[in-house]
Parts: structure tokens; C-alpha cells; sequence
């Protein structure tokens, strides 16, 4: 047989791609494969991947362990709140919300709980556990920018959240509110969002999601900034399939949010009332458009150390970068700029993509949801401290993707890295924790409490009344030893404390030497006619056995 070799070879079978089309997208992340491309089998960094990221998060807790035990980790009334909650829910107390409010719920408080159980009630485990929380922030923040872009920007991600910026660092331990512990849940719903569309069972993802954004939702209604992108997200991802996965997510979401919901139905809608009570005029939204811009964002980023006292932040701001208009416009600049490579992400979400073609879109929703909701909060009164801006750190993935996208231009990649990171660190080493302390409490330390509350137990003064920002520090510290009533600047959060002092025959005033408030409360006992005995303990003037007493009590 005559074999003749043909001329022309049949084509060889190739093999159909995941996408068949060009995905729209900028990053490396956003190819035509399945997953993100990752590193190769046995390269240095796939092999010490999981020693990094445990490096990471040592220096992360590091970082907030350093904060707890300086200045900057000292105890203020609100999160004294918290530690004194939590005692009582040791003791039977089963509270909703942060006291003396119908929102924000308790989650924060039965943490702390268990942690005093197993470690002892102090400052230390009480500033603990949101710290705790923090690193769960960041560990999730990991692992979501893995998902989305890799193992190198999740390094990144986490780096730059262990290292992080004043902001972040301080309100990582702090317990008020359940800040940190909106992040960790904030962050533990973006991922089971991100998840849910190539799950076979979905219903149950579905329900786990709800589960957390309702837990997220009791904790801190500040939630929203996350309920939102992700029920558009995954409204245009499983589009035909919504309505069978709404009910389990309700079901879940109810659950999480049982405490919220049980109290609402029992005291008509309180929530809501004082939600609604809280919020803005139209016309002053647009200053607090300016004020997220202006200062907020830029406190986020460490060029301006975040501040609870508008007189001393007129004082320090004019000497931090931020104070500079321009350098807080190109901060705005650059982070808006940061977003602008992921336009596409959006595009392909509404056009039906895959999750590894929209999810950044996510994340970019979750900025366009900040930017909009925010103005509409009592953002103004917190915008040199914009804790209602924390859920942005979500974002750091997304610049932290387009960092390792320089890697090849080593001098830019470098800039990239260690710029942001010089900056927190400065930052941190420069803190003044002053700024972030009431200026009506003086020059309260730890310290100097100790000394007054041993003075006031020698000499039997139990109970007292006291500026709002000393009350809960007195009584926490004190094991509630000495309690207290609000005598100025706030109300009492727990009435059994006003009520105590109030039918005390013999209660102490605790001032602070020299303070507008005492001088007040002077004026005032001159006007009555009333005598009186004044001790000073350090910088407070302990003021007691006062005749006539009823004219004087608040």
C-alpha cells in the first residue's frame, strides 16, 4: 500500500475555555480561566504562603496589643458601658441594646462576657475582644482578596490591615458600639455573597448569609453600608433563581437579627423611632458630603489623626498632612482613581458575567453605597472621628490588587508597598491620645483614678455624681464599688446608678479641678447658701457632705 503523506494536517482539538469571550475586566485577575492565576507549584511563595499570612496576623494582634497598653488604649465612659453590661449579663442581665439606647445591639457586651468569665473583668480583656475581632477583620479581608485577586494582593491586604492606619488601629480596640465587630461580619457576608452563585446548594448558603448580615444588622445598623451591595450583587448573579433563595435568606437574616426584631414588635418599632430621630435635614446634606471628603476620608487613610474634640482638632489639624487642602484632594483623587480600573467589573455584573468577572463590582457597590448613605447619617457630628465610614477598609483588596499589578516595575511596586505602610506606622509612633479623649474629663488617667477611687472609699463616699465621661470609668473600674450619676455633658444609660445616688443621703460631687463644669457647680452652690467640704484627689476636686443637699442635685 501506497502511503502518501497528506498535505495539509487535520486541526488539533483544542479545549473550550471557561469564557469563551473576553472578559471585561482590568486586573490579571479577570482572565479567560476559571480561578485567578496563582503562582507556580513550588514557588516561594505558594510554599511560604500560609507562615506569611500567619506572620501577618501575629502583627496584627501585636499592633493592637500595643495600643491597648499605651495612652492611646486608655478607658473612656462609652466603652466602660460596655465592660459594666457585660458584668451584669455575668450576674443574669440579658440586655438588647448598648444601654440607655434601642439600637446598636449587645453582641459587643455578651462577648465581653465571655471573656471576662474565662480571663477576669478588667480594661485589659474588655479592650480584648474587639481586638480579637479586628484580626478576624483582617484574616477575612485576606481571604476575600484571595478569592477575587490571590495569594499576593491577599498578602498585601492583610499587611496593610495588621499595619493599619490610626483609625483603624484605635477603633480596632475599642469596645463601643460593635465597630469591630460590624467589620469581622461585614466581611464574613462579602465572602458567603461572593461564594453563594457556584454553590450546588444554595438555599442553605443562602440562609447562612442571611444568618450573618442579620447579626450584623442587630450589631450595628451601620450594616446597611453592606446589605445593600450585596442584595444588588446577588439580585443580577442568580437573577432567575432570587425568589427561591429570598425565603431562606429572610428566614436566616431573622434569625440573626431575633433580639432586634422581638424588642420592636414589643415596643413599637423603638428602633426606628430613634433611628429616624437621629437623621439629617436635606439641608444638611450637603455638608456632610464635604465633611466625608474633606476629612473624613483623609482620617481614614492616616493624613489626619482622628479626633473626638472639635477644639482640639481645630488645634491639631492645621499640622497634619490632611491640613492641607490640596493634599486631601489628592488623596480623594487617588482613591477614586483606585476605583476607576474596576468600571468594568460593574458593566459585566449587569451583563450577566460570572463571579470572576464582577466580583470587585461588589466592593465598588459597597463604596457607592458609603458615599450616598452616609451624608444621610449624623455623619457631621462624627466626621473628624468617622467611625460611620470604618466598613471603607473593606476596599483595601482592591488597591491592594492594583499594587501587585507594579511588581514587574519594582521601584513603583516598592513605593506601592512601603509608602502606605511608612504612613500608619508614623502615624501610630505620633498619636496624641489626648485627641482622643473628652476634653470635660480632664486630664483622667487610669491612674489618677485609682487614687480617687481609693479616696472615696476611704472616706465611705459609695456614691457620687460626676461628668458623664467619669461616671462609667468609676464604676468599672471600681468593680462598681463607687457608682455614679451623670452630673453634666450626657444622660445616665442606666437609670438604677441615677437612682442609687439620687436617694444616697450623703453623695460626693467629683469634679475636675478647675474645669468649666466646676466652676459652674461652684456658682451654683454660692447661690443656694449652702457649706460644704472640698477635697482635692490629684486633678478632681471631691466635693461632699453638702448643706442644703436637694437644690444641688441634678
Amino acid at each position: 500500500m501506497n502511503l502518501r503523506r497528506p498535505d495539509r494536517l487535520p486541526p488539533v482539538p483544542t479545549t473550550r475555555l471557561a469564557h469563551p469571550e473576553p472578559v471585561e475586566g482590568p486586573l490579571f485577575i479577570l482572565s479567560r480561566t476559571k480561578h485567578p492565576p496563582e503562582p507556580a507549584k513550588g514557588s516561594r511563595l505558594a510554599t511560604r504562603h500560609w507562615p506569611l499570612l500567619a506572620l501577618v496576623l501575629a502583627a496584627a494582634l501585636a499592633v493592637r496589643l500595643g495600643v491597648i497598653l499605651s495612652p492611646l488604649g486608655w478607658l473612656e465612659a462609652d466603652e466602660a458601658v460596655v465592660g459594666l453590661m457585660a458584668r451584669h449579663i455575668l450576674e443574669g442581665d440579658r440586655p438588647v441594646f448598648y444601654w440607655g439606647q434601642s439600637y446598636m445591639g449587645a453582641l459587643e457586651a455578651y462577648s465581653v462576657a465571655l471573656a471576662f468569665a474565662l480571663l477576669g473583668a478588667n480594661t485589659f480583656t474588655l479592650k480584648l475582644v474587639p481586638a480579637l475581632y479586628s484580626v478576624g477583620f483582617v484574616l477575612l479581608s485576606y481571604l476575600l482578596a484571595l478569592r477575587l485577586f490571590g495569594r499576593g494582593p491577599a498578602l498585601l491586604s492583610a499587611l496593610y490591615l495588621a499595619l493599619p492606619p490610626t483609625m483603624l488601629a484605635v477603633w480596632s480596640v475599642k469596645p463601643r458600639g460593635g465597630y469591630a465587630e460590624l467589620l469581622c461580619l461585614g466581611q464574613a457576608a462579602l465572602l458567603l455573597a461572593l461564594a453563594l452563585p457556584a454553590q450546588r446548594r444554595q438555599g442553605w448558603w443562602s440562609a447562612g448569609l442571611g444568618l450573618v448580615a442579620g447579626l450584623a444588622f442587630w450589631t450595628n445598623q451601620l450594616a446597611v453600608l453592606y446589605l445593600v451591595p450585596i442584595a444588588a450583587y446577588l439580585g443580577l448573579q442568580v437573577r432567575q433563581r432570587l425568589v427561591l433563595l429570598l425565603l431562606p435568606a429572610l428566614l436566616g437574616f431573622c434569625l440573626g437579627a431575633a433580639p432586634l426584631i422581638a424588642d420592636n414588635l414589643s415596643n413599637d418599632l423603638a428602633s426606628a423611632d430613634a433611628l429616624k430621630g437621629s437623621a439629617v435635614t436635606l439641608a444638611e446634606v450637603p455638608g456632610n458630603v464635604r465633611g466625608l471628603w474633606r476629612l473624613g476620608l483623609p482620617v481614614l487613610v492616616g493624613l489626619g489623626q482622628p479626633t473626638s474634640d472639635v477644639d482640639l482638632w481645630r488645634a491639631d489639624w492645621p499640622t497634619r498632612p490632611a491640613g492641607n487642602l490640596l493634599v486631601a484632594l489628592a488623596a480623594d483623587a487617588l482613591l477614586v482613581a483606585g476605583l476607576f480600573p474596576y468600571r468594568r467589573t460593574l458593566w459585566a455584573l449587569v451583563r450577566g458575567k460570572g463571579v470572576e468577572a464582577t466580583g470587585p463590582a461588589l466592593l465598588v457597590g459597597l463604596f457607592g453605597a458609603a458615599v450616598v448613605l452616609l451624608p444621610f447619617t449624623r455623619f457631621a457630628e462624627l466626621v473628624t472621628e468617622p467611625r460611620y465610614a470604618l466598613p471603607l477598609y473593606t476596599l483595601v483588596p482592591l488597591y491592594a490588587a492594583l499594587a501587585w499589578r507594579l511588581r514587574a516595575r519594582r521601584p513603583l511596586f516598592l513605593a506601592a508597598l512601603l509608602v502606605p505602610l511608612a504612613l500608619n506606622l508614623s502615624n501610630l509612633a505620633t498619636a496624641d491620645p489626648w485627641l482622643g479623649l473628652p476634653t470635660t474629663a480632664g486630664r483622667s488617667t487610669p491612674e489618677n483614678r485609682t487614687e480617687l477611687i481609693a479616696f472615696l472609699a476611704s472616706q465611705d463616699l459609695t456614691r457620687v455624681y460626676a461628668d458623664y465621661w467619669l461616671t462609667y470609668p468609676l464604676a468599672f473600674e471600681s468593680q462598681e464599688q463607687i457608682v455614679a450619676s451623670v452630673l453634666s455633658n450626657g444622660f445616665n444609660r442606666f437609670t438604677p446608678y441615677a437612682h442609687l445616688v439620687h436617694v444616697a443621703p450623703r453623695p460626693a460631687f467629683v469634679l475636675v479641678h478647675g474645669s468649666r463644669e466646676a466652676e459652674a457647680f461652684y456658682a451654683r452652690v454660692q447661690s443656694v447658701g449652702a457649706r460644704a467640704t472640698i477635697a482635692q484627689v490629684s486633678i478632681y476636686d471631691v466635693v461632699h457632705d453638702l448643706d442644703p443637699l436637694d437644690p444641688l442635685r441634678p
